[in-house]
């Protein structure tokens, strides 16, 4: 049995899966099953540089976990789900980061 999409038919709405033996890319389950994992491979890229980020900036700061969470805001648990990469900062969180993990300039010491 072919996807109704392909007849030219509505797809079913509450179809989980395409009917298809072929696969095409004219279905929609296929392509939204590409959509899917690309978005979701999008995602785990991105939690992945703000984990490293983050990383990079705690040890250049060179404070303790408890002292970087505190000045950033956060607990230390939450900096942890950060650092894992487990959950994706915001991007105020991201920019006291950073702000903490740069050296003073020359200017701001005075």
């Amino acid at each position: 049995m072919r996807c109704t999409a392909i007849r030219g038919a509505k797809p079913q709405q509450n179809s989980a899966k395409c009917s298809s033996p072929w696969r095409t890319r004219r279905c929609p389950t296929f392509s939204r099953n590409i959509l899917d994992r690309a978005v979701k491979a999008s995602d785990a890229a991105d939690q992945s540089v703000a984990a490293d980020e983050l990383r990079e900036a705690f040890q250049h700061s060179g404070l303790s976990r408890a002292e970087f969470a505190h000045r950033m805001g956060t607990s230390q648990s939450r900096l942890s789900t950060y650092l894992s990469g487990k959950v994706t900062p915001s991007s105020v969180v991201l920019m006291r980061a950073r702000r903490l993990g740069r050296p003073l300039a020359a200017t701001e010491l005075a």
